[in-house]
């Protein structure tokens, strides 16, 4: 009996139209920039210790500000996004991400980077809860769960990426 040899076909959901497509992408490096926010700042307080001159108290609340404020974003971004709509609010977002890290790059004092990594921990829970309504939103019904997780799984990709360039770099 011949044997058919059957040809790798992509799953539909990633040849979903391309407005969706490109949603997709957009929201998938979005979330690995979230992810990296958050795990590179293991490596960078080492070195903020050294160059700000910082105590262990300074560096505990710099790490630690992260997961404060990114609690605080989440509800934060679910309102924006109804008030304002998921394509707004994923703007603000990106906003306030892109803010942190301005702030953060041109500190000259822990005030500075504490102000910095709230500005971003803000984006980073906002973004968490807009990006999750949104790719739910535009995709497939069949696939939100599957698209829904991949949104996750680059998130914890992100953090990764972040220690494994810290021990990279060290």
């Amino acid at each position: 009996m011949p044997r058919t040899t059957r040809r790798w076909k992509a799953p539909a959901f990633l040849l979903a139209d391309p407005s969706r497509r490109s949603a997709r992408v957009v929201t998938s490096v979005t979330a690995l920039a979230e992810g990296y926010d958050i795990g590179s700042i293991s490596g960078v307080a080492v070195l903020l210790r050294e160059d700000l001159k910082l105590t262990s108290k300074q560096v505990g609340l710099l790490v630690g500000i992260m997961n404060f404020v990114c609690m605080c974003g989440a509800p934060l971004g679910g309102m924006l996004a109804d008030a304002w709509g998921r394509k707004k609010a994923l703007a603000a977002t990106y906003v306030l991400l892109i803010a942190g890290a301005l702030i953060m790059a041109a500190a000259q004092s822990f005030m500075h980077v504490w102000l910095g990594r709230v500005v971003m921990g803000v984006g980073v829970g906002a973004g968490l809860s807009v990006v999750t309504s949104y790719i739910t939103e535009v995709s497939p019904k069949r696939y939100r769960g599957t698209l829904v997780g991949l949104q996750e799984f680059f998130f914890i990709i992100g953090i990764a990426c972040g220690y494994v360039l810290n021990y990279a770099l060290d």
